[in-house]
């Protein structure tokens, strides 16, 4: 008879495989490092400048497409976890990137005046980078101390009844859906911007490298990749910073070069409905929504969950805020640059009269000559005219939009061309990671969650993967038909993904931490949480300050949630909480996972 396999020969096995990931992650790395560098020779020998704005984008997307596909599996724990061997250092980097995606469509100002948002930039920033820090340091380690693969998987792991798995899995299928549909608008956008595709060809260009992301290699993939895409980020973003300080003009930077900084901050503040530095009191259930939604919002927990336990995701979660305000301030002070740029280069100019790339910039709504979008010279001219004058262009005519600012740096400064088309490449790439990692949690939602744990957990691992890609192709095709159709704000379904996170998925966070709470009561929670902020959200959709009604709407189901879910607790025996203590117990002493034992190997 022949001895059975020991925790050594598991162990071995493990290395090897890890090792093997390692190596293919590391040559795709190496070959996108290489290409980038090849980029940068490109510009240096004198090619034509389009062919090179062009090769940043298309490496980059590329790059990302091969790193997915390289990542291909067939076991549960590695398509669904990563195989929780992602280090630390790469897992930041990725929710970093992801975090600066979801903050990419809220960047201020607006171009146009007339739909210039009513709440104060200040207040989404903080709310949502104290949402970011919620998830990266409590979240995302409480997830992954569990060995839970989603919010869904946890509750149903903490309160095992099919009805609250179902529940969970619906909400964080939803909100996935709509991250979804948010980084592929987003991509769409950028690739339509810079490489000049019409709308449907970049949707199927950002189709195809979402997909070559999230399905051969699951949460691997979108970890490696959304890791990358960061990289490219910081690249992009450090290139006009790092040209701005070695070249004879200063840079606008906070506390180093307080006038060019004040200055630059002053101007984007007049282009904005309300100061850039303000917090109004009146606004803070904005801010309060932002970080309850963001600290559950299930895309932006994936990283923590392929980490190597609960300690590497709290490195990874810290590491995550770092690499963050690493982007927020190159963000920042390449937004300043093309501030002062954009004024040097306009402003006493006569507005038929400009750049070509100014009428672009005008054509696809991010910059505005005399209040209006314009797409040439002459329609420069007209517009200029009909606000009352026919001289050369002041401060007060010029209107920018903060995506514009944050691409353009590269081009206004006059640097190479190759930074001008990393800096796009990242902006897309960040776009693209984003929409793959809100596949993958639907994926998880529909395949894992829904599917095979309620109904059939010991069906075979084949199938279970086969339908988990199957979820993610379905979403990705129809969300790209949708909005081939329909042009959708990615500001709104961000802010609808964060706001039904916050009624219904961080009530059962909070729940699933109180010893006296039990199935019933999160099942009453949770369908409480869900009904107050529909019907809410749906009695306000027409209010002139809808952020304001979405956000009361998910904070009233929070309120609702809770109560509802634990009315009834405090009037348990302590025979009747013996199940919640003893999960709490081992959540919080024991050092191995408490759920998720089928690893598929």
């Amino acid at each position: 008879m022949s001895a059975s396999p020991g925790p050594q020969s598991h162990t071995n096995a493990f290395t090897r495989d890890s090792a093997a990931v390692e190596g293919r992650v590391a040559f795709a790395l190496a070959a996108f490092a290489l290409a980038i560098g090849l980029l940068a020779l490109v510009d240096m020998i004198g090619a034509p400048a389009r062919v090179v704005e062009l090769l940043g984008p298309v490496v980059t997307l590329a790059g990302l497409a091969t790193i997915g596909l390289m990542m291909q599996t067939m076991r549960i724990s590695r398509f669904y976890a990563g195989q929780r061997a992602i280090p630390p250092q790469y897992a930041g980097l990725a929710a970093a990137a992801l975090a600066s995606a979801l903050l990419l469509p809220f960047l201020p100002p607006n171009a146009n005046p007339q739909s210039a948002t009513q709440t104060a930039p200040m207040v989404i920033m903080i709310g949502l980078g104290a949402g970011f820090a919620l998830a990266f340091c409590g979240s995302g380690p409480l997830l992954r101390k569990t060995g839970a693969f989603s919010i869904a998987d946890l509750v149903a792991g903490r309160f095992p009844h099919s009805s609250a798995r179902l529940l969970a899995a619906c909400v964080c299928a939803i909100a996935a859906a709509l991250v979804t549909m948010a980084g592929l608008a987003g991509a769409a956008d950028g690739l339509v911007q810079v490489v000049g595709l019409s709308r449907e060809a970049a949707l199927v260009a950002a189709c195809f490298v979402v997909l070559a992301i999230a399905a051969p290699g699951g949460a691997g993939g979108l970890a490696w990749s959304a890791a990358a895409a960061g990289a490219a980020l910081i690249a992009g973003l450090l290139g006009p910073l790092l040209a701005a300080l070695g070249g004879e003009s200063s840079a606008p930077l906070p506390w180093l070069n307080d006038d060019l900084w004040s200055a630059a901050a002053s101007r984007v503040s007049g282009w904005h409905a309300q100061s850039l530095s303000v917090f109004p009191a009146s606004d803070f259930p904005i801010a309060l929504a932002a970080a309850i939604g963001v600290a559950s919002l299930a895309p932006l927990l994936l990283p923590a969950i392929t980490t190597q336990g609960a300690a590497m995701a709290r490195r990874a979660g810290w590491g995550g805020l770092l690499w963050l305000a690493i982007i927020v301030v190159g963000a920042l002070c390449a937004m300043a640059i093309s501030t002062l740029a954009l004024d040097e280069l306009l402003v006493g100019r006569r507005p038929q009269a400009l750049a070509a790339s100014a009428y672009k910039a005008s054509s696809h709504g991010l910059l505005t000559l005399c209040g209006q979008m314009v797409s040439g010279p002459a329609a420069a001219l007209e517009a200029c005219r009909a606000a009352g004058f026919n001289g050369a262009l002041a401060a007060g005519d010029i209107r920018a939009n903060g995506l514009y600012l944050l691409n353009a740096a590269p081009e206004l400064r006059g640097l190479t061309v190759a930074l001008s088309g990393l800096l796009a490449a990242g902006l897309v790439a960040i776009s693209l990671a984003l929409a793959a990692a809100g596949a993958q949690a639907f994926a998880t939602a529909v395949a894992h969650d829904m599917l095979f744990r309620a109904s059939a957990s010991k069906a075979l691992t084949s199938r279970r993967l086969a339908v988990a890609r199957l979820c993610a192709i379905a979403l990705v095709i129809a969300l790209a038909v949708i909005s081939t159709r329909q042009s959708l704000d990615a500001r709104a379904l961000i802010a609808i993904a964060i706001a039904i996170s916050g009624a219904a998925l961080a009530p059962m966070l909070a729940m699933s931490m109180w010893p006296s709470a039990n199935a019933a009561d999160a099942i009453r929670g949770l369908a409480a949480g869900l009904i107050v902020f529909v019907v809410l959200a749906l009695v306000t959709a027409q209010d002139d300050h809808y952020a304001f009604a979405l956000a009361i709407a998910s904070l009233a189901g929070f309120g609702a949630a809770m109560l509802a879910g634990l009315a009834f607790s405090f009037r348990r025996t302590m025979d009747e909480t013996r199940e919640g203590r003893a999960f709490l117990a081992g959540l919080m002493h024991s050092e191995t996972e408490l759920l998720n034992r089928d690893r598929g190997a």
